[in-house]
């Protein structure tokens, strides 16, 4: 493409093609994405805003789960020192605090692996998009075409 806008440009030069011709020609050297295919990136583009904001919603529960394991794990620390262990209901109702501190983590955990599948979702069709829509020319009225629900 270098070549031939040089050699446009050196034509144009010497008055053989108009800058309206160079920069046309320039234009036919990469194709206009289809209005399909522009419909089909746009969706594309909606999936990937969508998926960015479930996982960051996820992740602010997460941080917010975080924190409340955290604390109770503190709690729990700091009970045990002062734990009566010749009282049974009393190391019973501790030993009901752990187990729930337990289930909230293996809880937390399960959401953890949800959210880095739904991460590598995103990533792939980040990939997808890159490939196909990303940085491909396509005409301003088939856009607001779409957009207009046409």
């Amino acid at each position: 493409m270098k070549k031939f806008l040089l050699i446009a440009l050196l034509a144009g030069g010497f008055g053989l093609l108009s800058t309206t011709d160079i920069l046309a020609a320039a234009d036919q050297t990469r194709p206009m994405m289809s209005r399909e295919a522009l419909r089909y990136c746009m969706a594309q583009q909606s999936k990937l805003e969508a998926l960015n904001a479930e996982i960051s919603k996820g992740q602010a529960a997460l941080k917010t789960e975080l924190k409340a394991i955290d604390k109770m794990e503190a709690q729990l620390t700091h009970d045990k020192m002062s734990l009566d262990n010749s009282n049974s209901i009393a190391v019973e109702m501790h030993n009901a605090r752990v187990e729930e501190r337990d289930t909230m983590i293996t809880k937390h955990n399960a959401k953890i692996e949800s959210l880095n599948k739904k991460s590598a979702e995103l990533n792939a069709e980040n990939a997808s998009y890159q490939g196909q829509c990303a940085g491909k020319d396509y005409d301003e009225a088939d856009k607001t075409a779409i957009l207009s629900g046409k």
